[in-house]
């Protein structure tokens, strides 16, 4: 794609985000990249993705005192800074101490101000409008710590009730800092009096006694390790965290041979474990020097730390594990041990083509080769791997390498531009008169094809008439805030939506005059109509035609679209395809953007249709 402007990439990226989302609500992003904007739909309170927000340990054992979490903020959520918010803003959602939701981006309407939830408001919350859970009228995602459930029912308050809520239903709290005094033995909550598993606060239960040390109850419950000698290598076959000796086998504290534990889970890692104490993280989401004592696997999500002793995957320092057995070689001390891999050369394989290290036949049309030198794929070229083990055969006589035109029933290139031989691009010519009824050659499309088989979606656009240019509204005194706060109210569900059309066919009663100056803007933001001509008063006359050429070919290019869905489809494709050189132009746009023109910014405000036309009509419309 070619580089587009921030501004611009704002509206047009906007654009094709409505279209696919079926929705009116913008991300709350920054001015980024086109794909930024193509949110998937979150319209029916589908669950959203965050992460538990696991507290920060510091090097002493405690729980670190200026982390947030739901101690630290029990009304607010945590920014990916770790700093308390109020938990009430549309892009900065959440209480109890979560990580704070951006609503917008993960495709929701609000931030609901008292439950401190995303959500969507719809006309009736039930299981065919919501797949979340409902409060009243309000489709909530259904994992938040007191909105919570699935399947369009009433959210359940887990919170409220010492519950959490896991996989859309509340569930017994895992062991930790909130649901524990005592201390964690894996997934069970003791009491950390104990010599062998001691702490309090929910913290990893420590080993008092294998550091020399004992447990000394505490008044609030739990206890703490007195007594110690430092943790090290020499007494500690788990982790040290400060001076206590862990298991090592814990997500929260993970680590081997008295090296200092690691809170896999911060960072959405597992602790592997490696014998009955000490353990490896493995982080999908990282995977390094710093974190690593094994080796990194790579997967589809990234590096995952294994410990690096397996023959199948060995390494050590964070370094990429390497596959031993490949050269039937053994693992020893995070190396591979053994025989060299196998190197398929001409000296080793002089009768045959190279597959990598494999050593092939050289006969087959698919792997064609000898004399050790890579394989071919002779049917790429549609040729045949012949007796000498080379490529061999003549090349069709008509296909879209060697013919603009079409290509006959004899397999001989055409112009392609008559009635009884139409077709581009090497493709087999059509006898338009032969079709029921019969049609002829449209010359003036890209590809050609017959006229009457022009049901294409996205469909060829000749050209843009040099004519078009946006209308520039004109300034008008019709409408009351009245009327505006209605206008806002009604459409904020979109253009067509029933209660927008509802508001326009009461207005074009009660106020015709309103109705009127409002109704060039009454259009969806993937239709391109309102918002290019909004900003037509702020852009010169050649911007204005390359505007109106977008809408143009977008209209046109997506007329014959049998339904909805294919609509929303090629309204998202064209801007790159059929309409792409006035898509390209149209960046002038970000001109109307700046200074007295800023209201026409879809992305002012809340970003929802109703507050954006709201927003217009004060500038062309208010009385």
């Amino acid at each position: 794609m070619p580089y587009r402007s921030p501004l611009f990439r704002i509206v047009f990226a906007l654009i094709v985000g409505w279209a696919l989302l079926g929705l009116t609500s913008l991300t709350a992003c920054g001015r980024s990249d086109l794909d930024d904007y193509l949110l998937p739909d979150a319209g029916d309170g589908g669950p959203d993705a965050r992460d538990s927000g696991a507290d920060v340990v510091d090097g002493e054992g405690g729980p670190d005192v200026l982390a947030c979490n739901q101690t630290t903020c029990p009304t607010g959520c945590c920014t990916t800074g770790g700093q308390c918010a109020t938990g009430a803003s549309l892009t900065a959602c959440g209480t109890l101490g979560e990580t704070c939701q951006d609503c917008k981006s993960e495709g929701f309407q609000l931030c609901d101000p008292t439950r401190r939830a995303c959500g969507n408001p719809v006309a009736t919350c039930d299981p065919a409008t919501c797949s979340g859970c409902c409060e009243g009228n309000e489709c909530f995602a259904g994992s938040d710590p007191n909105e919570c459930g699935k399947g369009g029912e009433t959210c359940l308050h887990c919170e409220s009730n010492n519950l959490a809520c896991v996989g859309n239903a509340c569930v017994t709290p895992a062991c930790g800092p909130g649901s524990c005094s005592g201390c964690c033995f894996g997934e069970q909550c003791v009491s950390g009096t104990d010599q062998s598993a001691c702490g309090d606060d929910g913290q990893v239960c420590g080993n008092c006694l294998a550091t020399g040390g004992t447990c000394a109850p505490q008044s609030g419950g739990g206890g703490v390790c007195q007594g110690q000698t430092a943790c090290n290598p020499g007494n500690c076959q788990g982790c040290c965290q400060g001076t206590s000796c862990l298991t090592g086998n814990d997500p929260q504290a993970c680590g081997i041979g008295g090296t200092v534990c690691t809170n896999c889970a911060q960072t959405g890692g597992q602790c592997i474990p490696e014998g009955p104490t000490g353990g490896f993280c493995s982080n999908p989401q990282s995977c390094d020097a710093t974190n690593c004592t094994g080796c990194c696997e790579q997967t589809p999500q990234g590096g995952s730390c294994v410990p690096g002793t397996d023959p199948t995957a060995c390494g050590a320092g964070g370094n990429t594990c390497e596959d031993c057995t490949a050269f039937n070689g053994t693992c020893g001390g995070g190396q591979c041990i053994g025989p060299p891999p196998p190197v398929c050369d001409p000296s080793t394989c002089p009768t045959g083509c190279c597959d990598g290290t494999n050593c092939l036949p050289g006969n087959l049309d698919t792997f064609c080769g000898t004399g050790g030198v890579a394989c071919v794929d002779c049917e790429t070229s549609k040729k045949t791997c012949s007796t000498g083990q080379t490529c061999a055969g003549a090349p069709p006589t008509c296909d879209a390498t060697n013919c603009q035109g079409c290509c006959d029933q004899s397999n001989t290139c055409q112009a392609g531009f008559i009635d009884t031989q139409c077709g581009q691009a090497g493709a087999s010519c059509e006898d338009c008169t032969q079709i029921v009824p019969a049609s002829t050659c449209d010359v003036d499309v890209s590809p050609r094809t017959c006229q009457s088989q022009q049901v294409q979606c996205p469909a060829p656009y000749p050209s843009c008439p040099g004519s078009l240019e946006t209308p520039s509204p004109t300034q008008q005194n019709v409408c009351s805030a009245s009327d505006l706060q209605n206008a806002a109210a009604a459409c904020e569900g979109g253009a067509h939506s029933d209660a927008c059309n509802s508001f326009f066919s009461f207005e074009k009663t009660s106020n015709p005059s309103c109705a009127a100056c409002l109704t060039p803007f009454d259009y969806d933001f993937s239709e391109l109509t309102g918002l290019t001509t909004c900003a037509a008063p702020f852009v010169d006359a050649s911007c204005n035609h390359t505007t109106a050429c977008l809408v143009d070919c977008t209209d046109k290019s997506c007329a014959q679209c049998v339904d909805s869905g294919a609509l929303q489809d090629c309204q998202a494709a064209v801007p790159n395809s059929v309409c792409a050189v006035y898509y390209a132009g149209a960046q002038c746009i970000e001109n109307a953007f700046v200074g007295p023109g800023s209201f026409c910014d879809p992305n002012q405000g809340s970003g929802l249709f109703g507050d954006w036309l709201q927003q217009v009509g004060q500038n062309y419309c208010e009385q």
